[in-house]
């Protein structure tokens, strides 16, 4: 496939996660990454972002992943809605045998998806961009079972505005769900607008700014709690697979606090 007709915002998070599991394996496995990246025939060299940048989009698959095995253990037949799934593979790394998954973006992205993804029994795709809140009706809550909703990386193309809307939906339609998110620094949304400019990339632009995050808390009152991971590594920068001058370097990503995960749990 001519990986110039994939949108560049699909394609980063793959070969983010790509380059992190063919450099880290003991860390960052995802074998579907490697999958996708040789079934596309994406040339991983002419599109690759960075050491820094790849690092960023494995910790961000690897934050969810840990989210979404929290929640599920506490809520073993949850449904997990992850929006604006892109080529995310998430489901196999979490499943449990009872969970409901659903896949959640753009009609085109979702018929990408079905040439190279095979649904099981128990997961759904959802045709529908995050802000056309139809796909609600799409999702069997029962409040007994829960709900987590997944925004890996998604929430960064849409405005405050947008996300507070998503926020008093989800209080009103899924009591008691949670949302979890990344959110970038204005630094990075800068510089992430520089080079989008600089090199012509296509897909969706970067536009949420969002300096304060538990100024969440005051957006909805159905929110129960908001908490912030500032440390977006989980952890991993004490990892014995980290050369020391990659351990500096996630050091000053958490210093500069240029990227950090909030969840939101609802009442």
């Amino acid at each position: 496939m001519d990986d110039n007709t994939i949108q560049d915002s699909l394609l980063f998070p793959l070969i983010g996660r790509f380059v992190c599991n063919r450099k880290w394996p003991r860390i960052f496995r995802d074998n579907h990454a490697d999958y996708l990246i040789r079934k596309l025939e994406i040339n991983v060299g002419a599109k690759e972002y960075g050491t820094v940048s790849n690092l960023l989009l494995g910790f961000r698959h690897m934050i969810n992943t840990v989210a979404a095995r929290c929640y599920i253990k506490k809520h073993p037949n949850a449904h997990i809605i992850n929006m604006g799934c892109g080529l995310d593979t998430i489901f196999d790394n979490i499943d449990n045998g009872k969970i409901r998954y659903y896949n959640l973006d753009s009609a085109d992205i979702i018929a990408l998806r079905n040439k190279y993804f095979e649904l099981s029994e128990r997961e759904t795709d959802l045709p529908f961009t995050i802000m056309n809140f139809k796909w609600m009706d799409e999702v069997d809550f029962k409040e007994e079972d829960g709900a987590l909703f997944l925004a890996a990386g998604a929430f960064n193309y849409l405005k405050e505005e947008d996300i507070k809307r998503i926020v008093d939906r989800l209080s009103e339609e899924f009591p008691g769900c949670q949302l979890s998110f990344d959110v970038k620094s204005s630094a990075i949304v800068r510089n992430k607008i520089k080079k989008a400019r600089k090199h012509e990339l296509t897909g969706a632009k970067m536009q949420l700014k969002l300096e304060d995050p538990l100024s969440i808390k005051n957006w909805n009152n159905g929110i129960k709690r908001v908490h912030v991971i500032k440390d977006f590594s989980c952890g991993l920068i004490r990892n014995d697979a980290f050369p020391l001058w990659l351990k500096c370097i996630v050091f000053v990503i958490n210093k500069m606090r240029l990227l950090y995960q909030v969840i939101i749990d609802f009442e």
